[in-house]
């Protein structure tokens, strides 16, 4: 009876007469691919889309999306006393234009940004307000 022969990678360095193991090879390692895919999920002018699209996209149990509230600020002359409570009114939009200039360095440029509208809707809503509670639960997506 003849043996079958097993085709791996293994066995065919074997073969070719060559017994080093190429994993203890810096140089052949899979390092590179890894290292492309590291610089990609560290630029930040993607990874700060990338968060954006997802508050954008954030559901909350009512099926109703949670940055609705957020999208815009109030306007001036349907709430004037906003703009006595809030100094520095922003709004998604206003982050989105952001995004699409690039004017965001790094994530903690656009955390900020969040973070700032977080502040605003809790200095003009009552804590008792669903756009209160929106903008507490903002912060933890």
């Amino acid at each position: 009876m003849s043996k079958r022969r097993r085709n791996s990678s293994a066995q065919s360095r074997y073969e070719d007469g060559d017994d080093s193991d190429e994993s203890s090879n810096p140089a052949q390692s899979p390092a590179p691919s890894v290292t492309a895919r590291k610089k990609k999920k560290l630029d930040p002018s993607e990874l700060c889309q990338q968060l954006y699209e997802s508050i954008r996209n954030f559901k909350k149990e009512d099926g109703s999306t949670l940055c609705d509230t957020f999208i815009r600020a109030p306007k001036r002359r349907q709430e004037p006393s906003y703009y006595e409570v809030v100094a520095n009114p922003i709004d998604l939009l206003k982050v989105q234009q952001k995004l699409k200039t690039e004017a965001y360095e790094d994530v903690e440029d656009l955390r900020g940004d969040i973070e700032l509208i977080v502040k605003n809707a809790k200095a003009f809503y009552k804590p008792d307000s669903v756009e209160y509670g929106d903008a507490c639960q903002l912060l933890e997506v």
